[in-house]
Order: C-alpha cells, then structure tokens, then sequence
C-alpha cells in the first residue's frame, strides 16, 4: 500500500509568516523545502526547525532572477 507524500515549496520561508508556513505544513506532515535567497539565514531557519524534528530542507532560490 502506496502512501500519499505531500511536498510545499516555501519562498521566503527564512523569516515571518513565510516561516510559520513553513512550520505549520511541516507540522502537519509536508516535506517542505525552505527557500531563500540568503543561504545563511536560510540554513539557520531550517536546522531550527530541524531541531523539533521536522521534515524541512533548504533550497537557495531567487525570483526574481
């Protein structure tokens, strides 16, 4: 039996409502991927997040590139 994996790509996910997005869909059972275009900030935000053992990775992205 297949189970249904549900994945959420978060911009702007280092700081602010983005990053409480990021924490509620991880909570409630997404992988998430976290992007940013600050890598430093981004990888802060996900090893906090990783520390509550959630499922969330970092993704170095720029739009408006």
């Amino acid at each position: 039996m297949s189970k249904d994996v549900h994945v959420a790509l978060v911009t702007g996910g280092n700081r602010g409502m983005g990053y409480e997005l990021v924490k509620q869909l991880a909570m409630n059972g997404c992988k998430v991927l976290l992007a940013s275009r600050d890598p430093g900030k981004g990888q802060v935000s996900v090893q906090r997040l990783k520390e509550s053992n959630l499922d969330v990775s970092f993704l170095e992205m720029d739009v408006d590139k």
